[in-house]
């Protein structure tokens, strides 16, 4: 990608740490020195990532519980949140995952929901 050099410097874009004299940030590919001449200053537009959808989190975490943090990448949340309800649904033998599981439920679905939000514009959160 670019040069490496030993010191660190931050993106001009998105604010990551990257080796001084890098020319392209390895995280939003945004273009760091303006090459001479160029009439844009050589500035490229930052590399877009595809978009994730909320409703298709929701949906995913209506399901399975956990599944729609992992569809956001939230590998770890969605995990908990998978154990979670299996848990809460293993204690409905003793009348308490009745109340336990739509909770986790619930939360699951409007968590995976904000987990998109955060996947999609990180640099709100």
């Amino acid at each position: 990608m670019g040069k490496k050099s030993g010191f660190e410097s931050s993106c001009v874009n998105c604010g990551s740490t990257l080796d001084l004299g890098s020319t392209y940030c390895p995280r939003c590919g945004y273009h760091q020195r303006p090459e001479l001449g160029s009439e844009s200053g050589g500035l490229a537009p930052p590399k877009s990532r595809p978009q994730r959808s909320p409703a298709i989190a929701v949906a995913l975490a209506f399901l399975i519980p956990g599944v729609g943090h992992m569809y956001a990448g939230e590998w770890g949340t969605g995990i908990v949140f998978l154990l979670a309800a299996i848990l809460a649904a293993a204690s409905m033998v003793i009348f308490v995952g009745f109340i336990l599981y739509p909770i986790v439920w619930i939360m699951g679905m409007i968590g995976g929901a904000r987990a998109v939000e955060r996947f999609n514009f990180p640099d709100r959160f």
